[in-house]
């Protein structure tokens, strides 16, 4: 008898252990590709989730927010996945390979959102963004983005907008006081920075034989065109996009078409060959912006902290501005995603870390405490109008004026909210587009077209891109 009691507690200890024990992690197990169900819901009881994160920026900075995340969620532990490296593309490459050998995390971020859908590697997140109160606070033109059709005409949400960036210009102040111009103010317009780049121009060469151009381009494109369009246009998205279609046969395409193009065939761009940079530098990557040679930069506040600071150890006083479209625009933002994974086992519980990692209130408060805590700045922002987080980003920065030089950026992050975002990272086609206009450029030459023209063949070209690309995921775009 006392043998069978103890057979039996042995059974009731091994059911409890099943029913409030330890769950593996859900990264490994197979799940529902874009679906609706799979794995537990809710988070709650007294078991044990474990979920796997990876993404490519700061890792101590990532590990903090973990530890965050498992203070204000005791019953989830988080794995900072580290085995996939690289960035941007490399990141994505690299996470469809670890998904080939089941081993993706339960969430991820990637620069192509079409490129992880396509290899089935996403969770169709809307049941759970559609209640979230955090989410209804996005901002309207950041919300439309990563959002399909499928074939039954359902809405799905394959990523969530994680952060923006802004897209700006660094303006050298010393060197346009010592060329004798004024400096233009925080809420410049274009026609002001035209006006002072054709100044610029008209100097021609120093009598050392080096020039003073007027901007150096983000690895030597401006992209007047994509970034101006949404901003002097509000029917108008980023690069001409209007939520269907490109318009690049539009009067503010067109306008910004032909700006480009002029910085390009004056020489207000500055466009050195790697020989001449050797020569003149002694060193064939040289930037002329960090020389002092370029009286602008086009620039994102992904890069701008440690740069800001350089430049300032130098003694030069650069800032950094919007986009120049005047002080009623909306300013040029970037944006970047994050994705919970299609194997997870455990979606809500994966969303809700997917959130804290990226737009949720509760970890943008946490962020900005961890930021605090190591006196680093901040490079990118919330998606979602959250008055107390932006006012504490902004006073914190202003802190860090007193001994930076801060405040171009400042004024710019006073003035970011429904911005004007940027479809490289989620709409499909887009990246196809452009990788065939560089492959076909030999044959085509599409550069010395007249504008007209290009923009005409463009218009069309793309615009098949993005369709092909949709029927190529079963997707449609929504209205």
């Amino acid at each position: 008898m006392k043998k069978f009691l103890s057979i039996l507690v042995l059974i009731l200890l091994g059911l409890g252990l099943v029913a409030c024990g330890e769950s593996g992690n859900g990264g490994n197990s197979g799940g529902n590709q874009g679906g609706n169900g799979g794995g537990s819901q809710g988070g709650g009881g007294n078991r044990t989730i474990y979920l796997t994160y990876a993404e490519w920026g700061d890792q101590d900075v990532a590990q903090a927010m973990i530890d965050a995340f498992e203070a204000a969620h005791p019953n989830i532990k988080v794995t900072l996945d580290t085995s996939i490296t690289g960035s941007g593309t490399t990141f994505t490459t690299n996470l469809i390979s670890a998904a080939q050998g089941n081993m993706l995390p339960d969430v991820f971020v990637t620069d192509n959102v079409p490129s992880v859908i396509k290899n089935g590697l996403v969770y169709d997140i809307s049941e759970f963004w559609d209640k979230d109160p955090d989410a209804a606070k996005v901002y309207s033109n950041i919300a439309k983005t990563a959002i399909y059709k499928d074939a039954s005409g359902k809405v799905v949400r394959l990523a969530a907008p994680s952060y923006q960036f802004i897209k700006g210009f660094f303006v050298n102040q010393t060197l346009l006081t010592n060329l004798g111009m004024d400096v233009p103010g925080y809420d410049w317009t274009f026609e002001d920075f035209y006006d002072i780049s054709k100044d610029i121009l008209d100097m021609g060469v120093n009598a050392d034989g080096t020039r003073i151009f007027a901007i150096n381009g983000y690895y030597g494109a401006l992209d007047f065109e994509k970034a101006m369009t949404a901003q002097t246009n509000s029917g108008l998205g980023y690069d001409s996009w209007n939520g269907n279609r490109f318009n690049y046969e539009s009067e503010q395409w067109l306008k910004y078409r032909r700006y480009t193009e002029e910085f390009y065939q004056t020489g207000m761009l500055e466009q050195l060959t790697a020989e001449e940079k050797e020569q003149i530098y002694g060193n064939e990557s040289a930037w002329p912006f960090e020389k002092g040679h370029t009286a602008f930069a086009v620039e994102g506040s992904w890069n701008i902290l440690s740069y800001l600071d350089s430049f300032q150890a130098a003694n030069m006083k650069v800032e950094f501005y919007p986009y120049p479209a005047g002080d009623t625009a909306n300013e040029a933002v970037i944006l970047d995603y994050m994705c919970v994974s299609s194997l997870t086992d455990y979606p809500e519980e994966a969303y809700e870390l997917m959130k804290w990692m990226s737009f949720g209130e509760e970890g943008w408060k946490a962020r900005l405490e961890i930021m605090k805590k190591t006196g680093k700045g901040i490079d990118r922002f919330p998606v979602a109008n959250y008055p107390q987080v932006w006012e504490d980003i902004i006073e914190y920065m202003e802190e860090l004026n007193e001994t930076h030089n801060y405040s171009g950026y400042i004024y710019c992050i006073d003035h970011l909210s429904d911005g004007a975002p940027d479809v490289d990272k989620w709409l499909p086609g887009y990246s196809d587009f452009w990788n065939y206009i560089e492959e076909t450029n030999e044959e085509e030459d599409w550069y010395n077209k007249p504008t007209d023209q290009l923009a005409r063949e463009w218009t069309i070209l793309i615009n098949q891109k993005v369709q092909e690309a949709y029927q190529a995921l079963n997707l449609q775009p929504v209205d």
